[in-house]
């Protein structure tokens, strides 16, 4: 299957899904060159994306290696087509804010379809 096909496939998924699905942005600040005495430049880029949120696992995933110590973290299936989430960046659902934790690839490295750890 190639990268275009999985992509309709997911899409066509998440289309179906209805009310399940929660259009959300992930925020990815970066800190710009530090000037030693000034105050550090900070860039802001935003992202949209879509979240279909899951009941977090009591087992661990298959990117983990160690057991779930922290059962707070929620789970969820992240469609985002314009760039890749990292552990880091932020997760804006309607007013509230949560930080990425973990980010594995669901879709064989087509880079749409993400399972996000956050909290």
């Amino acid at each position: 299957m190639n990268k275009s096909r999985i992509k309709q496939v997911i899409e066509r998924v998440f289309n179906r899904s209805g009310e399940f699905i929660i259009p959300v942005q992930v925020k990815r600040v970066l800190e710009q060159s530090h000037i030693p005495g000034g105050e550090p430049e900070v860039s802001e880029m935003t992202y949209s994306a879509r979240l279909f949120p899951m009941t977090a696992r009591r087992t661990r995933s298959a990117m983990e290696e160690g057991p779930v110590l922290d059962k707070a973290v929620q789970l969820a299936l992240l469609l985002m087509e314009n760039e890749m989430p990292a552990p880091g960046d932020i997760l804006q659902i309607g007013a509230d804010e949560f930080a990425i934790n973990q980010v594995a690839s669901m879709d064989h490295g087509s880079g749409f379809l993400f399972e996000v750890w956050y909290q």
